[in-house]
């Protein structure tokens, strides 16, 4: 299971509540998506927010809205276990900047997206070619 929320969340009331009713595999099982504005916007918040989920269980990713933030991030001191990025044109000329094995490739509405994240090394996709069709 996903969940792409702000990171304030995860000390509101309904997300304690939802942490309390997972049992510690299924919070393993569980991704939260935190955005990377939240970490730009206030970054003890955030560092606080992501320490609280990896201590309670959670597997986390960055949530970012296109490459172009990219070379400014140093993956190592984030703290994270993915980086979700949507799928953009621009993505092939910033491949060397993406963590391998470790991006979920996200706006995969092509064939084409599909494609050049295999050959980047990209196993986890979401997009509307991955949805079964009624």
């Amino acid at each position: 299971m996903g969940l792409c929320l702000a990171a304030a969340m995860l000390a509101e009331p309904e997300f304690l509540r939802l942490d309390v009713l997972l049992d510690p595999p299924a919070r393993g099982r569980t991704v939260l998506a935190l955005p990377v504005e939240d970490a730009l916007a206030d970054p003890a918040g955030f560092a606080f927010a992501r320490d609280f989920a990896r201590i309670r269980g959670y597997r986390l990713a960055l949530d970012l809205p296109g490459p172009a933030l990219l070379p400014l991030l140093s993956w190592d001191g984030l703290g994270m276990d993915l980086l979700r990025l949507p799928w953009s044109p621009d993505l092939p000329r910033l491949a060397p900047a993406l963590p391998a094995g470790r991006v979920v490739l996200t706006g995969t509405d092509q064939a084409a997206a599909i494609g050049w994240g295999w050959e980047a090394g990209i196993s986890l996709f979401e997009g509307r070619l991955l949805r079964p069709r009624p």
